[in-house]
């Protein structure tokens, strides 16, 4: 697979909505690069704002095709994920979004599941990848539990730091970084594929509360 290596991701990450790396059979695509609140941001009537159009850039995501397996997969589920699923190479026989992968309960995060119910795609078990209080807080509010009550997705609770494998040449793995927890943990992904790997962070407090060293000096 052929992925952003850490370093160059997080320079695309900062100033490309639309960036993509890709190989013959996988790739990443960056889909969204901004706060939750969207850009330009409610309220907002400084010049960064009044000169940017709406629907120039979507909130941070990003997506993952497979295409030895005609699979897509978005990392959070946004606002603006019915535009940002346009944007991702389509197969004749594949589905519109093959799973979910959320890293935490801010709006900006996991609020485009809406767009999985019978307003709207009226999803067929779409699997959403969560840890524990993330699955729990789908499940016990409303109206996320009817998406599961009525199977629009399948609930996939996964664990900091162990791996969910989506095909032979692609792992994914949870690691739990420091931010405001109100109502889940918070999560960043680690993408591993044939050759690379990514790493996909896109809240955190502050990195020196982390208990990872990114870099050494």
């Amino acid at each position: 697979m052929k992925l952003f290596n850490l370093s160059v991701f997080i320079v695309f990450f900062t100033f490309f909505s639309n960036a993509q790396i890709q190989s013959e059979s996988d790739y990443v695509q960056i889909l969204g690069i901004v706060q939750d609140a969207g850009y330009p941001h409610i309220g907002c009537e400084k010049d960064c704002c009044e000169l940017v159009k709406p629907g120039d850039y979507f909130v941070s995501c990003i997506g993952l095709v497979d295409k030895a397996n005609n699979k897509r997969y978005l990392f959070d589920a946004t606002p603006d994920m019915h535009n940002q699923l346009n944007l991702l190479e389509k197969f004749p026989n594949g589905n519109l979004i093959d799973g979910i992968f959320l890293t935490h309960a801010h709006i900006g995060h996991y609020t485009g599941l809406m767009y999985l119910g019978r307003e709207g795609l009226g999803g067929n078990k779409i699997k959403v990848y969560a840890l524990k209080r993330m699955a729990a807080f789908l499940r016990k509010n409303g109206p996320w539990n009817q998406l599961i009550k009525l199977k629009n997705i399948d609930i996939q609770t996964i664990s900091n730091k162990n791996f969910t494998k989506l095909s032979k040449n692609i792992l994914v793995i949870p690691i739990k970084v420091p931010h405001r927890d109100e109502y889940s943990e918070t999560v960043g992904y680690k993408i591993i594929g044939k050759t690379k790997k990514i790493l996909f962070i896109p809240d955190i407090d502050k990195w020196n509360e982390w208990e990872k060293i990114l870099l050494k000096r």
